[in-house]
């Protein structure tokens, strides 16, 4: 099947997704955290909803995005620390 490229990672991409110049849907639960100095983001903010955590991360170039992680992956995050966006290998939708 086809593939796309988000963040140097590659993620499969669902059936009927667009091709070309698309853009790629990953949802906020496919998206893990990994605290690294070295980094491709930085997070703002951290909201504790229960089991679950919403992370917003603002990419190197300036992009936000919105991570869905348990309660415990999002425990040691905080604003302005830097972290590493890995993608899960759950196929997305290109529009």
């Amino acid at each position: 099947g086809e593939t796309a490229t988000i963040l140097g990672q590659r993620v499969p991409l669902l059936t009927n997704s667009a091709t070309g110049d698309v853009k790629v849907l990953v949802r906020p639960e496919n998206i893990r955290l990994v605290a690294d100095p070295q980094g491709d983001g930085e997070v703002v903010v951290v909201a504790f909803l229960g089991a679950l955590s919403r992370v917003q991360v603002r990419l190197t170039d300036g992009t936000l995005i919105n991570a869905q992680v348990s309660v415990s992956e999002a425990a040691g995050l905080e604003a302005g620390q830097p972290v590493r966006v890995e993608l899960e290998a759950v196929p997305a939708l290109a529009v």
